[in-house]
């Protein structure tokens, strides 16, 4: 081979190379990219939704609907509503926050004291979690609570449940409460509940979906109603009734405004 040769494919070699980097880098720069846009777009936003201070510690706390006695231990279960909400949110919390400690998914009637002060996800209504209970006791000025499977509205002291008709729910509705923890005013809370297990699913879906939009992703404290239509088993897209922000994240204070709204999920 003549110099002259050796000196060409030398020469395309290092074009080759040059190119073959580039090329790498340019890759490189784009899976870069596209990280970033899904954090801006996605894992920012869901963040802001969720709002936890500590989400390696928080704890999900999940209705006890039964107590069995096996002969050797006492062993709690929870009910198919609760187990489609934690389905509905818990691909939300890794959307945000990446990860989930199951070992900090836990029933009412297990849940250690110690654990109260962290953040909280707390799914069920007071008739079945001990916990939701206590927390509506502790958040008495707020214009909604729950008492066994109805919400109140305090403000127009009106009851407000599902609608069955021929023994199946046709309408059912469900109540979201985001604020500061009353055990640990550094922690926040979240309170998912619902009339019945088709009212939870609904709350959880809200939260999840509507509750993420840009419109409501800078409201940290709120309590919001929302309401969905069932055919069977099967839970229509929500609808947001009344979405009512707490101003101050102060639970002891009734220093609110409403701002009711009638938007479906999209």
């Amino acid at each position: 081979m003549e110099i002259s040769d050796l000196a060409k494919y030398f020469e395309l070699s290092e074009n080759a190379l040059n190119y073959l980097g580039k090329a790498l880098a340019s890759a490189a720069a784009g899976a870069l990219i596209a990280h970033i846009m899904h954090i801006v777009r996605k894992r920012i936003p869901a963040r802001l939704s969720w709002g936890l201070k500590e989400h390696r510690t928080s704890v999900f706390v999940l209705a006890t609907s039964a107590k069995v006695d096996t002969g050797e231990y006492i062993r709690y279960s929870s009910g198919i509503g609760q187990i489609r909400a934690v389905g509905i949110l818990v691909p939300g919390f890794i959307r945000a926050y990446k990860t989930i400690n199951s070992s900090n998914v836990l029933l009412s009637e297990e849940l250690p004291e110690i654990y109260c002060g962290r953040d909280l996800i707390v799914i069920g209504g007071p008739k079945n979690n001990k916990l939701t209970e206590d927390l509506l006791k502790k958040m008495d000025k707020l214009p909604y609570t729950m008492v066994g499977n109805q919400i109140i509205n305090r403000i127009s002291n009106t009851k407000i449940k599902g609608v069955i008709k021929n023994g199946f729910v046709t309408e059912d509705y469900g109540l979201i409460i985001k604020t500061r923890n009353p055990y640990n005013r550094e922690a926040r809370c979240l309170i998912i509940m619902g009339t019945h297990t088709y009212g939870l699913d609904a709350a959880a879906t809200a939260f999840v979906e509507n509750l993420s939009k840009l419109s409501y992703l800078f409201v940290s404290d709120y309590v919001c109603l929302v309401k969905a239509s069932v055919s069977g088993h099967y839970v229509g897209k929500p609808k947001i009734l009344d979405f009512r922000k707490i101003k101050n994240g102060d639970d002891e204070t009734l220093n609110l405004f409403s701002a009711e709204m009638d938007e479906e999920a999209s």
